[in-house]
């Protein structure tokens, strides 16, 4: 704080002119006139000192003042221009304020109209006042009274639903209160008109700034007739059309509800064998005729607490749950056999069945329905590529196996494309002049890390998968080169024998194919054998046997492979246009050894000589073999102990030699 001076200017000049003026009037009386002058001037210089200051002091203060005064006058000013503009904006607001009130009144006007009369049922939940708002509409379908509807306060999520539902509505309830949920919809059944029905609800909860709930808005649906047809498409979809059986969507779902309860249990897959050839034969209605007719009989002797599913095309399914049968499983499969063997009759005919047979035991089997389903399936696949009608328990390392299949599958694309296959080619010799009649295109595999590997390993499984139609084209290709390049210049052609998988006969492009490769490569049709098994001729017979026509048409000869190994019968022999008979090696292995195995061999060759056709004798391995049937009248010998398949600039050096090509070890004994 600054400190009141007691002597100021005002009290001090006035003070100091008195005492001057009593000095000069002393002076006066007792002293001469100059100190007396001297005295009066400074009197006078004081007096007029003072008063000049406070004319300044004066004149400063009031232009401070001034300065002030025009400081809040400026102030005031720019106050009064703020209140001009908020009085302003307030009166634009509350006109705005006005209008949006006059909207709000409209629009709420017309949501209460739309709650009111629309054909949904609306509902609103007053989260703070714990209070319903319900539709007219809703009120209209639930039968529920307004008054008492609106003041209870969980009308809809307790006391209509569903006893089997209600945990789940509420749980979402709860989820949707705490702010876990905003949006939510639920298909649950409610109570209306006295019964159960299903009901759509749907709904968005409110929440204020501190995170509160205060209010829920949605919509009630009642979906019954759209759930009916939903269970109507869904049971459709889970029952096979042609034996009325579960299919196999219905059998994963149940499999899955089994695997819960965690009760052992037996899942069978059977595969009917060689069903295929019954259904290319006499059409499609019969063997739908004879599916309906077999899953009858599954059903029947697998008993009510078993289910039998139809899985797929010749698939069928049985899940046997009841401990007894579970225990006594051998007794059940004795059983099933016998029902199985009994004939089915269609029409006038008779049909015999078997089945290859995969199980696969819960838990022991597989943990999943999935794996359980893939186990069984795997283990049906297994009896039925050793050798059908046949029954095999999974086992794990038949998954190793259908790994190492993949691992193949792999390597014969990478194979395909990298060039590991080649072409060797093994002569056929003539019985009578010992001359070379003809080459079989044979292929093989080099692997880069595997080494050779057999085509009996990887020709099955390219078959399976597909790739065979490649390969077999490409072997075609280069066996048509070769055929060309050979037999140029030569006056009497050796022909090239091509092997041909049953699947690539199937193909719908098989004609156009061949022929087109025929023509690409210049080969003359004559100088190519194609050879067909007799499998590939049952399946599909007519058509195949169309195909071949064709063929033979335009000069390729037609070869029927490894005969007496099939199933073909003399009436589908006799329509066939063969021109060559191959006798499987089998039979040519036990033509020198005691039994009926010579006889058979020798019935065959005169049966192909009855029908026009020549003769070629498949695995010759011993001089005695050769020697019996020359004298059984065979035409053409074909086997390692006349050539090894050779790589194609050997065999070239082989059929350059003189006419007489018998091999030396031979001479001897010719």
């Amino acid at each position: 704080m600054k400190k009141k001076r007691f002597i100021t200017a005002d009290i001090f000049f006035p003070l100091f002119t008195v005492l001057l003026f009593c000095l000069y009037a002393y002076l006066r009386l007792f002293y001469d006139s100059m100190l007396v002058t001297a005295v009066s001037v400074i009197a006078v210089a004081s007096v007029s000192g003072y008063y000049s200051i406070r004319v300044r002091k004066k004149r400063d203060l009031l232009y401070t003042q001034k300065a002030d005064i025009k400081r809040y006058y400026d102030k005031l000013s720019e106050e009064y221009v703020k209140l001009n503009n908020s009085h302003n904006e307030l009166k634009s607001k509350y006109k705005e304020l006005e209008a949006n009130q006059a909207e709000l009144a409209k629009s709420k006007e017309r949501l209460q109209s739309l709650f009111d009369y629309s054909h949904e049922a609306l509902w609103e939940y007053d989260a703070v006042e714990e209070k319903w708002h319900l539709s007219n509409r809703f009120l209209e379908i639930c039968k529920f009274d307004r008054e008492q509807a609106e003041t209870k306060v969980n009308i809809i999520f307790e006391d209509f639903i569903h006893p089997d539902d209600k945990y789940y509505v509420l749980k979402m309830l709860s989820q949707v209160k705490s702010g876990k949920m905003k949006k939510f919809s639920i298909e649950c059944r409610m109570l209306i008109n006295g019964e159960y029905r299903w009901a759509r609800i749907r709904g968005m909860a409110f929440f204020d700034k501190s995170g509160n709930l205060t209010r829920i808005t949605g919509s009630f649906t009642d979906i019954q007739t759209e759930k009916a047809k939903e269970e109507k498409m869904l049971e459709l979809a889970c029952v096979d059309p042609i034996t009325d059986l579960p299919n196999r969507m219905w059998l994963s779902n149940y499999l899955e509800s089994l695997v819960k309860s965690n009760n052992p249990f037996i899942l069978m897959y059977l595969d009917l064998d060689n069903f295929k050839v019954i259904n290319d034969t006499f059409g499609n209605v019969y063997g739908d005729v004879i599916l309906k007719k077999m899953g009858l009989r599954l059903k029947n002797c697998a008993g009510k607490d078993s289910a039998v599913c139809k899985v797929s095309g010749d698939e069928f399914a049985i899940l046997l749950t009841d401990k007894d049968k579970v225990d006594s499983f051998d007794l059940f499969i004795d059983k099933l056999r016998e029902k199985i063997s009994e004939p089915i009759r269609v029409d006038e005919n008779e049909f015999h069945f078997t089945f290859s047979i995969g199980i696969a035991f819960f838990p022991e089997d597989g943990q999943t329905a999935d794996d359980l389903m893939k186990n069984a399936d795997t283990a049906m696949l297994k009896a039925k590529s050793t050798g059908k009608n046949l029954l095999r328990r999974f086992e794990k390392r038949m998954n190793d196996e259908l790994y190492e299949k993949l691992l193949l599958e792999r390597d014969i694309r990478k194979a395909l494309e990298n060039g590991e296959f080649h072409i060797f080619y093994q002569p056929q010799v003539c019985l009578e002049d010992h001359t070379i009649t003809g080459l079989e295109a044979l292929i093989r595999w080099f692997h880069p890390e595997r080494g050779y590997i057999e085509p009996i390993e990887f020709i099955p499984l390219a078959e399976e998968v597909g790739l065979i139609n490649r390969i077999g084209e490409w072997i075609f290709t280069k066996a048509c080169k070769f055929s060309a390049k050979i037999n140029k210049n030569r006056t009497d052609p050796i022909p090239v024998s091509v092997n041909v998988s049953p699947v690539q006969l199937l193909q719908h492009d098989f004609l156009y194919r061949f022929i087109n490769i025929i023509e690409k490569t210049g080969v003359n049709p004559g100088w190519m054998v194609i050879e067909i098994t007799e499998s590939a001729l049952m399946e599909s017979h007519k058509e195949n046997a169309l195909k071949l026509r064709e063929l033979k048409k335009i000069g390729i000869k037609i070869a029927l492979d490894d005969f007496g190994t099939g199933y073909s019968s003399m009436q589908h022999l006799q329509g066939l246009p063969v021109d060559i008979m191959k006798i499987d090696r089998s039979f040519i292995r036990n033509v020198s050894k005691p039994g009926n195995g010579g006889k058979l061999t020798e019935a065959m060759i005169i049966l192909a000589h009855r029908l026009g056709m020549s003769v070629v004798a498949e695995g010759v391995e011993e001089m005695e073999q050769y020697q019996i049937l020359r004298k059984y009248g065979c035409d053409v010998a074909q086997g390692y102990l006349l050539y090894e398949p050779v790589p194609e600039n050997k065999v070239i050096k082989i059929i350059n030699k003189s006419s007489n090509i018998i091999p030396e070890h031979m001479y001897q004994n010719a």
